[in-house]
């Protein structure tokens, strides 16, 4: 409960930003040298999606984003898992290896939500920043 509660914080911190106008990412480390990098290698990956996930549904239900990006493949997939995403669907190109998916869902808050999912190593430096671009 106090995980569910911490998540919850920090979607309803990153949904308050939002409707201010800035940019948000929501990190699970900051970087190799990062000792919860070290926690997570020695546990369960799909803590990080399940997070995750939780954050973002606290985010997305008290602002809505016209899209949301995320990076890392595993994560990307557990995230879409807890969210409860049965397929997506290709909206448009955004760059090699990651477009923009729009989610399909038969009902939840998710469908018809832009989505971008990339693996970590794809795109560039200013990959969010771009995509924050494209949506304004």
């Amino acid at each position: 409960a106090q995980h569910k509660d911490h998540n919850r914080e920090i979607g309803l911190a990153a949904a308050n930003q939002l409707a201010k106008g800035h940019s948000v990412i929501v990190h699970s480390c900051l970087g190799p040298h990062d000792e919860r990098l070290r926690q997570l290698k020695n546990g369960d990956r799909q803590l990080i999606g399940l997070a995750m996930g939780a954050v973002l549904e606290a985010c997305v239900a008290a602002y809505r984003p016209a899209a949301i990006g995320v990076a890392g493949g595993d994560t990307s997939s557990e995230i879409a898992h807890t969210l409860g995403i049965q397929a997506v669907s290709f909206a448009e190109p955004f760059f090699p290896g990651a477009p923009l998916c729009q989610a399909i869902q038969k009902s939840g808050t998710y469908d018809g939500m832009f989505f971008n999912f990339k693996g970590g190593q794809v795109g560039p430096p200013d990959y969010f920043v771009q995509m924050r671009k494209r949506f304004r």
